[in-house]
């Protein structure tokens, strides 16, 4: 209960930075293939971060760093392409 009234406490203080940071390090995605599906279709590639507004970072096929702040990721792989 404690840790639980340190973090309340943290929140308040230092605002949504601070649990978005702890989210980020413990997010199961990072560094994961996936399938996302946005209103332009699938797009595939790495899941590599996430930018502070919550946007999940990918590296698509071409490698290229995109944002994505409105996809729902629909397919989550142990290798790339499978």
């Amino acid at each position: 209960m404690l840790q639980l009234e340190r973090d309340v406490h943290r929140l308040e203080t230092e605002g949504p930075d601070f649990a978005l940071g702890r989210w980020i390090r413990r997010n199961a995605l990072l560094g994961t293939p996936v399938v996302l599906l946005t209103a332009s279709g699938e797009e595939r590639g790495v899941v590599k971060g996430f930018h502070a507004d919550g946007a999940l970072i990918l590296a698509g096929e071409d490698g290229r760093l995109r944002r994505f702040s409105d996809a729902e990721v629909t397919e989550v792989s142990d290798a790339a392409g499978h």
